[in-house]
């Protein structure tokens, strides 16, 4: 009997430590999982607040950016009133650049001789027959070429003139020589009621004993004196009539798109101012 007494408080104690046993690995268990628990916790907050502190500098950003979006936008109105100031500036000089042009070309066109278009004579058919007629028999230069005083742009002035007295419709066309691409050279076009345009070269219609020539040599070629007769296979012919840059429908055109001394045959032919 002792020695089952002996034997029954053993297993009683034996069962008494498993049971705690049992109990501390419970406990040691859930200490784990909560200091593992306090771990992610103490992450999760260190990355709460590091997200925390770049939202603070992202806010401070912001503001900086805003800041910096209202000075601009100051600046830019400030640009803007300078651009406007500006523009009010340049259209004032662009008005009074227009108005001084125009007054500069009022003054050139004071020194033309006044009622320079006004004589009118019909003496020949406003015809290309007519204009051959005129150009071979009624028409001479005043004077011989000479440059920079009567050359080939006061001579297609004069002889534009001069046609214009007839009632032909002629214009002062300018541009690249055709007969030489190195310099600028003037002629005349005259369109004829016939449906003729006829190219015509001035510095041609010299005066004096090739006058005389011209007409006899007409006799037998029915060629006119100074007409470049378009050939389509002549490339200088072609030039005449296609490849000049400016036409000028009459010498006021032609001082104000250049300059007046181009122009001025009469200071030339009479010494006029």
């Amino acid at each position: 009997m002792g020695i089952f007494k002996r034997n029954l408080e053993k297993v009683i104690i034996a069962i008494f430590f498993f049971i705690i046993l049992i109990i501390a690995a419970f406990y040691y268990q859930t200490y784990c999982e909560l200091k593992s628990s306090m771990t992610v916790n103490l992450q999760n907050e260190e990355k709460i607040a590091e997200i925390s502190n770049d939202l603070t500098k992202s806010e401070t950003q912001i503001r900086e950016l805003k800041m910096n979006l209202i000075s601009k936008s100051d600046e830019i109105v400030q640009l803007n009133l300078k651009i406007s100031n500006y523009e009010d500036d340049l259209n004032e000089a662009i008005t009074y650049i227009k108005d001084l042009v125009e007054e500069v070309n009022k003054e050139k066109a004071r020194k033309i001789p006044s009622g320079y278009y006004n004589t009118k004579y019909n003496n020949y058919a406003n015809n290309v027959q007519g204009l051959s007629e005129y150009l071979t028999y009624g028409f001479e230069l005043p004077t011989s070429y000479v440059l920079n005083v009567f050359d080939c742009s006061e001579s297609a002035a004069y002889l534009e003139w001069s046609l214009e007295q007839m009632g032909f419709d002629s214009k002062i066309v300018i541009g690249q020589a055709p007969f030489d691409s190195s310099s600028y050279h003037a002629w005349v076009i005259v369109n004829t009621n016939d449906g003729y345009r006829t190219a015509i070269e001035a510095t041609l219609l010299t005066n004096g004993l090739e006058k005389w020539e011209d007409r006899i040599a007409s006799l037998f070629t029915n060629t006119a004196r100074g007409v470049i007769y378009f050939d389509e296979n002549n490339a200088v012919s072609k030039k005449y009539y296609y490849s000049y840059e400016a036409e000028f429908e009459d010498i006021y055109e032609a001082i104000e798109a250049t300059n007046f001394e181009e122009w001025n045959w009469w200071a030339g032919v009479w010494g006029l101012n």
